[in-house]
């Protein structure tokens, strides 16, 4: 549904050339972006992620000297918003020269990558969505910064968040719970399941997405987990095996991980 609407229906319906890869191989990608004088990438979390690997990798083969001044030029980047492009036109030069930003959506993608591309003036944003909600909700607008935050809702999705599921938030993103949508982006229910789709939409018409988030004083949301992935400790504390998968997936040495809450024994 998200390839579908933002890969094709939308720049469809903006008049745009949409091309598609043959293999999800990064030098076969940037091959055609250097063709074909891509502007918009439209992509899952994983393709971004072996594309910033690929050039830490690069990086990594360099002489200590040229690494140093690599990792100044990146913080430079980061600093100031347009200065990676020019300071790294080598790297967006591999991907066509034309790059705009690049849409991550489908999964929640590592902040890491999203500051590591822009180091090197490529802008990633993300968004969020369900197939219930045809499917995007809410999106990063391109050109504001705020990595780890799927941005603030679309005009058309009313977004509510209930505390009552969730807990009381966690120390770096307080006042979260499960987030609920309302609006004409909504499906009507589950064809043929009229008990499944009661368990989902409440009585005023707000859709239970089972996703956990908080927004911020600026309207941003930013997405914690699934709300039945939340560990809840002996100790009354909420862990969200999301934020710990995120950090652990960052190291080289980890391809993937799973977090899962272990039962003690004699608990209840």
């Amino acid at each position: 549904m998200f390839e579908f609407t933002a890969g094709f229906l939308v720049p469809f319906m903006g008049g745009s050339t949409v091309t598609y890869a043959r293999e999800l191989s990064s030098d076969e990608i940037t091959l055609n972006m250097q063709k074909t004088g891509t502007t918009v990438m439209v992509a899952v979390p994983l393709l971004f992620k072996i594309i910033y690997r690929g050039i830490r990798s690069e990086i990594a083969r360099m002489n200590p000297i040229k690494r140093g001044l690599v990792a100044v030029m990146r913080k430079i980047g980061l600093a100031w918003p347009g200065a990676g492009k020019k300071l790294f036109g080598q790297v967006t030069k591999k991907f066509g020269g034309k790059t705009k930003f690049w849409a991550s959506g489908g999964a929640p993608i590592d902040r890491e990558v999203i500051e590591g591309m822009a180091s090197f003036g490529i802008e990633i944003v993300q968004g969020y969505g369900l197939s219930e909600t045809s499917p995007v909700i809410s999106v990063c607008p391109p050109g504001i910064y705020q990595p780890g935050s799927v941005g603030p809702p679309l005009s058309w999705a009313e977004v509510k968040i209930d505390p009552s599921q969730g807990g009381e938030g966690t120390a770096d993103v307080p006042g979260s719970g499960e987030i609920l949508v309302r609006g004409p982006c909504v499906m009507l229910g589950y064809h043929g399941n009229e008990e499944a789709t009661r368990e989902v939409m409440t009585e005023d018409g707000f859709l239970r997405t089972g996703d956990l988030g908080a927004m911020d004083s600026d309207g941003f949301l930013t997405i914690l987990g699934r709300a039945k992935n939340l560990i809840v400790t002996e100790a009354g504390k909420n862990v969200h095996p999301e934020e710990i998968e995120e950090t652990a997936a960052s190291s080289d040495f980890i391809a993937d991980i799973c977090v899962y809450g272990k039962r003690q024994p004699g608990s209840v």
